[in-house]
């Protein structure tokens, strides 16, 4: 009797302690990694790097639906683009956006903000940190630019908040003639040109006029064309590029394909080999070979026209969003889920990191349960030392502190290299439908 009694505190023992242990981990999971959020980034003349970021708090928050019904504030300090040294600090910021997704430098020096939440595109000076342009999709009469999108399509019905999801902003200059910029509304399933010098020349009050619009692909829940698009880029050829995110391909367009304003081009070339949610693509190597960002999939790869990867990163990926191609070869990387900004240089068939900003989320998780699992097993053997007598603790305590230790141990093997925590992360947000 005494020996089954024995066994029952000692199996209950170890079930209390691994049951803590799992416990306090979730709970501190949450509350460690809420760290920077990183999507857009961009490295400038000086050296530095413009990146835009929000709150991983604010993505919880956002995927709940309780942003757009407005029943949790935008609280201050959730989203900002800011421009970081290479030694990591912040010598710039502005911070009136909601989950800013792009942000690049233009020749005037001043700096355009894909703005997401906030449905709008703006440009933004550093010296003053004022708005000096903005174009909204509610200021167009989208009916001008196509009859069918009348007043009772997606398109005339603006909802207060994330109605477009406008993700990104590409620059082109048109020789002498005119100044464009290519903006992707990702809930429009739609991409559009927008002549900048006519909408400087026409002024405040006079922005987002359709005919300011001239070039577009795609259209609302046709996704034979787009499907929830990210990241459309122009190329040297004059062809645009495009990750047609939810249909797991990547387009190139004809530009001159087409009239203007149809939402029909013509695909001059595509590829869809394994993709899970591809978010951007660049083109390299003269326009021979791309960079592409494969999110789910959490790596980077360069492949061919001819459809062949060359190499691939995974290191510390967790739904990475966007690259950059540098001067020097080099590859710039906004890390999204994991909470960094990131350089990387090819190298073999993969790549190494020549540097980062940011806490990457799931090291901080992993260094915080750690760190506070220690400190919870001398705090619970001085609390029983005090509270109940020698024999009691060496059937419950002990037993207690074996699976606390078990569960650590049980951690340590399955994070023993980040990898199997990125790819936990990362398989868990596509379980949970993440799609930002």
């Amino acid at each position: 009797m005494r020996k089954k009694i024995k066994l029952v505190f000692i199996l209950g023992g170890i079930m209390v302690g691994m049951l803590f242990t799992t416990v306090i981990a979730l709970q501190l999971a949450l509350e460690v990694t809420d760290n920077l959020h990183v999507m857009g980034v961009t490295r400038l003349d000086n050296g530095n790097t413009l990146l835009c970021y929000s709150k991983t708090s604010f993505i919880a928050k956002y995927q709940k639906g309780l942003i757009e019904n407005r029943s949790q504030p935008i609280l201050l300090g959730e989203h900002a683009v800011i421009e970081v040294t290479p030694q990591g600090q912040i010598v710039w910021s502005f911070s009136d956006v909601v989950f800013p997704h792009e942000a690049i430098k233009i020749p005037n020096g001043n700096i355009w903000i894909a703005d997401t939440i906030n449905d709008r595109m703006i440009e933004v000076n550093p010296q003053t940190n004022q708005i000096e342009w903005e174009w909204n999709p509610h200021d167009v009469n989208w009916t001008e630019i196509n009859p069918e999108w009348d007043e009772n399509s997606w398109y005339m019905n603006p909802t207060p908040w994330d109605w477009s999801h406008l993700n990104d902003v590409d620059y082109k200059k048109y020789n002498s003639s005119f100044e464009a910029c290519l903006i992707s509304l990702r809930n429009f399933d739609t991409i559009v040109e927008i002549n900048y010098t006519a909408e400087i020349a026409a002024g405040q009050g006079n922005w987002g006029n359709a005919s300011n619009i001239v070039w577009l692909y795609g259209e609302r829940d046709n996704y034979t064309l787009l499907n929830h698009q990210h990241n459309p880029d122009y190329l040297d050829s004059g062809n645009i590029v495009v990750s047609d995110s939810e249909n797991a391909r990547l387009l190139e367009l004809d530009y001159s394909s087409g009239t203007p304003l149809s939402p029909y081009k013509q695909i001059v070339w595509s590829y869809s080999g394994g993709l899970r949610w591809p978010r951007d693509i660049n083109e390299v190597d003269g326009g021979q070979a791309f960079i592409v960002t494969d999110s789910l999939n959490g790596r980077i790869f360069k492949v061919t026209r001819a459809k062949q990867i060359i190499w691939q990163f995974t290191y510390d990926l967790i739904s990475p969003y966007e690259t950059k191609i540098l001067d020097n070869g080099n590859i710039l990387i906004g890390n999204a889920f994991n909470g960094m900004a990131m350089e990387i240089t090819p190298f073999g068939a993969s790549a190494i990191v020549t540097w980062s900003y940011g806490i990457p989320a799931a090291k901080a998780m992993q260094y915080y349960i750690y760190s506070y699992l220690i400190g919870c097993c001398v705090g619970i053997i001085v609390i029983l030392k005090l509270l109940f007598e020698k024999k009691f603790l060496s059937y419950w305590m002990i037993p207690s502190i074996v699976g606390i230790i078990l569960c650590v141990l049980l951690m340590c093997f399955y994070t023993v290299t980040t990898s199997a925590t990125i790819i936990f992360f990362r398989d868990l947000t596509h379980a949970l439908g993440i799609d930002v």
